[in-house]
């Protein structure tokens, strides 16, 4: 997979690994793969990952939030991962559109 990195303007064609992890965030995740399905997730809050741009280069790019949960979910399809087999559960449409999923974090 992939994609521009958000902010950085750089087009990678290959994740190759994550480097660092720290902290770590639960939340809904989805896949164009599956879609319409909808998974409580565990990823890291931070992450920085080793990649290759087209020229064959590697270097490094870090995220947080949302972009680290997007770096590990691509990774993860490297390995013939998808979020379902890492679900802690899967999310009812109900769930997803209220958000009382969160409930389940407080307490």
């Amino acid at each position: 997979h992939g994609g521009a990195a958000e902010g950085h303007g750089v087009i990678f064609s290959q994740l190759i690994r994550a480097e660092f992890c720290s902290g770590e965030q639960n939340g809904p995740e989805g896949c164009l793969s599956l879609p319409g399905e909808w998974g409580l997730v565990t990823r890291p809050m931070e992450v920085r990952v080793r990649a290759q741009d087209r020229e064959g280069k590697t270097f490094e790019l870090s995220g947080t939030g949302l972009t680290a949960r997007a770096f590990c979910h691509e990774l993860d399809h490297l390995d013939g991962v998808v979020f379902t087999d890492v679900a802690e559960r899967m999310l009812s449409d109900e769930e997803l559109e209220n958000g009382s999923w969160r409930e389940e974090e407080e307490q």
